[in-house]
């Protein structure tokens, strides 16, 4: 009987961490849940996606050739700022949408093509150079990863980083498929 009374109290004493940590997070779940959306690095499995890591290296290759990051908010459209305010994530997202637009209508003859083929197409055309459809293709990846990550949280400031590059690279297309 005794073997019993130890192993109960042996089995109390391992189980006690696990269930107030349980207890924890079900009483907390709203604000855990608002702490997880907060998150800008997560990892399933074998998959791991830095969002920080991915926005700082966009911006030194941009950097690296040349491309400004950096303007002032008089550069931007009313809606655009308005966008930085009050969703960060969509005014990245809509700069996205304007680089893919010319992408689309001076880069593909209008035909609708995945974004990789037309980039590739364009660098091995030799209207783009390899540095920027590369900087293109990772600000792509960079978009899907934004899109299909639910609870991503970007700053203002890392908004508007990316208007700054969206702008440049945007302008550079612009001219090199006038």
């Amino acid at each position: 009987m005794i073997e019993y009374l130890k192993l109960v109290v042996d089995l109390v004493g391992h189980l006690a961490w696990p269930i107030v940590v349980a207890g924890a997070l079900l009483y907390f779940k709203k604000d855990v849940a608002k702490l997880l959306q907060r998150v800008k690095k997560a990892k399933y499995g074998d998959i791991e996606i830095d969002l920080v890591e991915a926005i700082d290296e966009v911006k030194g290759d941009a950097i690296e050739l040349g491309i400004t990051i950096a303007y002032p908010s008089s550069s931007f459209s009313a809606s655009d700022l308005e966008l930085v305010q009050t969703a960060p994530e969509w005014a990245f997202l809509q700069s996205w949408q304007n680089i893919e637009n010319i992408l689309i209508t001076k880069g593909s003859d209008g035909k609708r093509q995945p974004i990789t083929k037309i980039v590739r197409q364009l660098q091995g055309s030799e209207k783009i150079d390899s540095g920027l459809a590369d900087l293109i293709l990772k600000m792509y990846r960079l978009r899907n990863e934004i899109v299909h990550v639910s609870g991503i949280d970007l700053t203002k400031a890392e908004a508007m980083e990316w208007l700054g590059v969206s702008k440049s690279i945007s302008d550079r297309l612009i001219q090199k498929l006038a």
